[in-house]
Order: structure tokens, then C-alpha cells, then sequence
């Protein structure tokens, strides 16, 4: 982290600022790994639901992505990036919603699985911007290195 002492204070600042908020984007999802497949169980789903509910995060990035990175581009990459922040934020409390609705009225399975594919929206637009808002305030022959951190 030697890099981050050579840099213009506003440009360290904006980098640890962003730092911040990718630690807090990936604890917020790594929070959740263990523990959904056992709340999908609880709502009543089989093993096999289970792995479609948690397969429905990747096909909700997938799809995105094109999207996502015309966006970036388009809108800029802060709007981008906390649009993932606000879907990673969001996302729970679908799971908690939904968790209080009987699955008479909305069934629980196919909820999940909706949940999880716009959670998935979340990482495409969250990685696509922030990685490519490290490139721009970053000096060109520290790029690799700031983005590795």
C-alpha cells in the first residue's frame, strides 16, 4: 500500500473512499452464502430449489452485464456503482419481506428466485463500475497495482 503515500491527497482520498466501499460490497454478500440455502429450506424448498435459487444470482449477472456496461459508460461509472450499492442494500429486504408473505398469496420459490436474479444485478453493476472508476483516478503506472489492492 506504499503506492497510496505517492499519491495527490484528493486522489488518495477517493481511492480509500472506494476501498471502503468494496469491503462493505463483498461483506454484504459474503454475509449471505451461508446462510441462504438454509432460509430457502425453510421456506419449504427442496435441494434442488435451493440450487436454483442461489444459481438465479449468476443468470441475474449474466444478463445485466451488456446493460450494465453500456451504462457505465453512458451514465458514468458513480451512478453505475451505486445503483450495485443500492440493489446490494435492497435485495435482503426482499428476502425478509418475503419471508412474512404466505406463500398462498406469493409463492416462496419462484419469489426467491426472482429475488435472487435482481440481487445478481448487483455485483454486475457494482464490479463493472467500481473497477473501471479505479482506472480513471488512477495514475496510468500505478493502475495495475490500485487495482489489485
Amino acid at each position: 500500500m506504499k503506492v497510496l503515500t505517492t499519491l495527490e491527497p484528493q486522489t488518495r482520498q477517493d481511492l480509500l473512499v472506494l476501498f471502503m466501499a468494496g469491503l462493505l460490497f463483498w461483506t454484504s454478500l459474503a454475509l449471505l452464502l451461508p446462510v441462504l440455502p438454509l432460509f430457502v429450506s425453510d421456506l419449504g424448498g427442496t435441494e434442488q430449489q435451493v440450487g436454483f435459487v442461489m444459481g438465479a444470482f449468476a443468470v441475474g449477472l449474466v444478463m445485466s452485464r451488456r446493460w450494465i456496461g453500456r451504462w457505465t459508460d453512458q451514465y458514468g461509472r458513480k451512478l453505475v456503482m451505486l445503483i450495485g450499492l443500492g440493489v446490494v442494500a435492497i435485495a435482503p429486504l426482499g428476502y425478509l419481506v418475503l419471508y412474512n408473505i404466505p406463500s398462498h398469496i406469493l409463492p416462496h420459490i419462484p419469489a426467491m428466485i426472482g429475488i435472487r436474479a435482481f440481487h445478481g444485478i448487483s455485483i454486475a453493476a457494482f464490479t463493472t463500475a467500481y473497477s473501471a472508476l479505479i482506472v480513471d483516478i488512477s495514475p496510468v503506472d500505478k493502475r495495475g497495482e490500485l487495482l489489485g489492492y
